[in-house]
């Protein structure tokens, strides 16, 4: 069994690694210092792990859009280390799809990911 582990919990964010998955909570504006350990975070847990690793971060409604800095390090998250990363989300709170019992949850939304991918 899979243990949640906080790795770093700040006022403004919240870092924890479960099983293959990151997860980054954003509570208030990040900065680069914070952003920085993030990317820290999944990189540790990349190199733990022979299979792909996954990432989530999830932005609350009171966290205002990143500086400059932080925005210079998601922009090198994204180039460096996302493509490494088996699935990498980021939503806004609330932001989840709200899908209808006919979409048969997770495993409709794989089957619709899959059948888009084959018209890409």
């Amino acid at each position: 069994m899979s243990i949640v582990s906080i790795v770093s919990r700040e006022t403004d964010h919240c870092f924890v690694t479960w099983d293959r998955l990151a997860i980054a909570i954003w509570r208030l504006g990040a900065s680069r210092r914070s952003v920085g350990e993030m990317v820290a975070v999944v990189r540790s847990l990349m190199a733990k792990h022979r299979e792909r690793v996954c990432f989530l971060g999830i932005v609350e409604p009171t966290s205002p859009p990143p500086d400059e800095g932080a925005r210079a390090e998601l922009a090198r998250f994204s180039r460096e280390v996302v493509p490494g990363l088996a699935v990498a989300i980021i939503v806004g709170e609330g932001g989840v799809p709200h899908l209808s019992p006919d979409a048969d949850g997770a495993d409709g939304l794989e089957l619709a990911l899959a059948e888009v991918r084959s018209k890409f």
